[in-house]
């Protein structure tokens, strides 16, 4: 595995929802590949913040609505200038905890995984590397189908199987337009699953066209993958 900022090559970008420990292990084991960086520095140039989880976190602080609406600024502030301002309008609230919250954010890598003029990843990765971790997320309840509070290398292990089941899904999907799913692939659009008729005037030949046109809608597709009903009220 390489790194961009380390081999000039390789991954740019890693999106997280900024565990302290699960970045320091991150940058110790950056550190270990490069040890002329410190593991923050080497974090600011590849380390990029959820922003829901970031949201999610202040959400829950008991500061001023005016305290957050500057605090939420920091992720789209247009530089480096206007970070260290937003920060300095923060510290002047004086509300209470904010000294705490400041003393962890001011970090240079936790402030670096928030604004990309003040991170060290290049501007072209970042904006193409999204802003949350909701995909991954979206992916717990289905690996996690693998087993649960297992011994390390067996969900290594397990967690690789599954990657190759969703890769070779995402290449089908890709190469020959089938998408993954329990329902079957016929939109519900394209082929009737009922035909009713209860209106006592209706005529043999008007009877005919419809029946021939739900044959020949059937005829399109798998019969192994429709389940239908025909029902006639004559």
């Amino acid at each position: 595995m390489q790194f961009k900022h380390i081999h000039g090559q390789g991954i740019g970008c890693i999106l997280a929802d900024l565990d302290a420990a699960q970045a320091k292990g991150l940058g110790l084991a950056l550190h270990d590949l490069d040890s002329e960086k410190s593991w923050e520095i080497h974090l600011t140039y590849i380390l990029k913040s959820c922003l829901i989880h970031f949201k999610r976190n202040l959400f829950h602080k008991k500061f001023s609505t005016s305290t957050k609406n500057l605090i939420r600024q920091i992720p789209n502030a247009t530089s480096k200038e206007q970070v260290y301002d937003l920060l300095k309008q923060i510290e002047d609230t004086n509300d209470e905890g904010i000294k705490e919250w400041l003393s962890y954010y001011q970090q240079p890598y936790v402030l670096a995984s928030l604004n990309k003029y003040v991170s060290n990843v290049d501007h072209e990765i970042w904006n193409k590397s999204g802003s949350d971790t909701n995909n991954a997320e979206a992916a717990h309840s289905m690996v996690n189908r693998e087993g649960k509070q297992l011994k390390l290398l067996s969900a290594i292990l397990k967690g690789k199987r599954y990657d190759i089941r969703c890769y070779t899904t995402i290449e089908t999907h890709d190469k020959k337009g089938v998408p993954y799913t329990h329902r079957d692939k016929i939109a519900d659009s394209s082929l009737p699953t009922a035909l009713s008729f209860n209106n006592p005037t209706i005529t043999s030949k008007t009877l005919f066209t419809l029946l021939h046109n739900f044959v020949s809608s059937l005829r399109k597709s798998s019969i192994s993958e429709i389940r239908y009903s025909v029902l006639l009220v004559l």
